[in-house]
């Protein structure tokens, strides 16, 4: 990781989960996911 000196364009790659689905009962007080879905794009982002 470096620091940037200036307004920098970079390219990236953005995740989004589009669809799950979820255990009914918790298990440990947590949910368990499973069927992801997952979409992906690209795009040039200013930091």
């Amino acid at each position: 990781m470096e620091r940037l000196t200036r307004d920098t364009l970079i390219e990236v790659e953005a995740y989004r989960i589009e669809d799950y689905k979820s255990a009914e009962r918790p298990y440990e007080k947590h949910h368990k996911n499973n069927s992801v879905l997952v979409s992906s794009r690209k795009a040039v982002t200013d930091f």
